[in-house]
């Protein structure tokens, strides 16, 4: 896992608009700006939209989102509303219309081959956990890669970071990086990602002291549990959505997410 040294260096997110794609409550910082990076160039700044006074009216996935709970369906506004945009050499994050859960879109992940570091990613800063984080999302895999795993999801915090990343044979791994430790990843035998297909995932974590006991459920089954370091978790974390560095990509990478929750207690 790469996430944790990058993000040191990553600014500040923007505040929210009031929109019904990203509804901002509790459990989450407020960030100043949004910034995007290209091709592992500077970084650019935005002017950020008002903060956001809460869920509009009318329908749309997340209209009935419980409160304190993020909730991001992708289905109005800009990313950049909601996430800090990277994007690095050639890879892209979008939204995309052609095949949804909620419509009229979801976020597409695109990493073309690439021998030189590349990456796409969304990120959030969380406020510290002291009971448990529950995420959950839709995840479509259009087109498998090939030579690099892809991070689906990563928190990062205090040195040390956790994930779960997708794997070119179709398989999932719990993946671990704790200063001082060299990183462990650790193949979750209960997932087969087949592409072309929607799968619901849930990530729960419970802290329990220094650790962090996880469970991941896919469509509703308990396919795999780890315990990971809390510190992860409880020391102010940032949230990634993709893999913000990839080396060696040598198939494209197509992953959609859609109906993002996320939930700090």
């Amino acid at each position: 896992m790469r996430a944790a040294s990058i993000a040191r260096g990553i600014a500040a997110l923007t505040a929210l608009s009031g929109c019904a794609l990203f509804t901002s409550l509790d459990g989450f910082s407020e960030p100043d700006e949004p910034a995007v990076v290209d091709d592992g160039g500077p970084l650019v700044e935005e002017s950020g939209p008002a903060p956001d006074a809460g869920v509009e009216a009318g329908g749309g996935f997340c209209a009935s989102a419980p409160s304190g709970v993020f909730c991001a369906d992708f289905d109005q506004g800009a990313l950049a509303d909601a996430f800090e945009i990277n994007e690095r050499r050639g890879a892209t994050v979008r939204l995309d219309g052609a095949e949804v859960r909620s419509a009229p879109s979801a976020v597409l992940f695109t990493v073309p081959p690439s021998s030189r570091s590349t990456g796409a990613s969304l990120r959030r800063v969380l406020a510290p956990a002291t009971t448990d984080v529950t995420i959950e999302l839709d995840v479509r895999v259009d087109q498998m890669g090939q030579g690099s795993s892809f991070d689906l999801l990563t928190v990062v915090s205090g040195g040390a970071e956790v994930g779960l990343q997708l794997n070119p044979d179709g398989t999932a791994s719990w993946d671990e990086d704790t200063a001082g430790a060299p990183p462990r990843e650790t193949t979750i035998a209960g997932v087969t990602v087949a592409a072309g297909a929607w799968i619901h995932l849930r990530w729960t974590s419970r802290i329990e002291g220094a650790t962090a006991p996880t469970e991941l459920r896919v469509d509703g089954n308990l396919v795999g549990s780890n315990t990971f370091e809390a510190t992860a978790l409880t020391d102010v974390p940032a949230f990634f959505l993709g893999d913000q560095s990839m080396s060696n990509v040598n198939g494209e990478w197509r992953v959609r997410v859609d109906n993002l929750t996320v939930e700090v207690r």
